[in-house]
């Protein structure tokens, strides 16, 4: 009895976990993706911002995660320097798994509030339809700076820095 309790304590987390990862893959934070915004909530307690970046960059095994984020919402922006020119526009989407707001809040490196907007949906488990992307053309006229993304649902906050690297027209 003894050794029964002992491998169920000791060697079952281990069994689990590597159920969880694929022990023969090799991460690679390289491969190509594609730009698919579609979170998934991994076995290890991550969020992956689509599958094929569980599987071929973390090495989650296929199954391995769920749809959704592990929280209650996720937000992916992407690039984080952004320009003036019309191709340096930052985009922003936000996952949520509840019906309620998000309150984006952009700060400048000294502090200072340089935008505000809210997005609201009725829906469960999906992109926020005013931001799927939301591009942020606000952005483009900032001074060159570094800037914080606030991203808030229900008191919960996501942040994400992103550099200005051209002087606002």
């Amino acid at each position: 009895m003894k050794k029964i309790l002992f491998f169920i304590i000791f060697c079952f987390p281990f069994i689990v976990f590597a159920q969880c990862k694929d022990s023969l893959c090799q991460p690679n934070a390289y491969s190509h993706c594609g730009p698919d915004y579609s979170p998934v909530c991994a076995c290890d307690g991550k969020t992956y911002r689509n599958a094929c970046v569980a599987e071929v960059g973390a090495c989650i095994s296929p199954g391995g995660h769920v749809d959704g984020p592990c929280g209650d919402f996720d937000i992916d922006f992407f690039p984080n320097l952004i320009s003036s020119s019309p191709e340096g526009v930052g985009h922003l989407s936000i996952y949520m798994k509840f019906p309620g707001t998000a309150l984006i809040t952009i700060y400048n490196s000294m502090g200072r509030l340089e935008f505000e907007k809210s997005f609201s949906t009725n829906e469960y488990s999906s992109l926020i339809p005013g931001a799927n992307p939301y591009d942020l053309y606000e952005a483009q006229a900032f001074q060159r700076d570094v800037y914080i993304l606030v991203v808030t649902v229900n008191g919960s906050p996501k942040t994400v820095k992103f550099i200005k690297v051209d002087n606002g027209k």
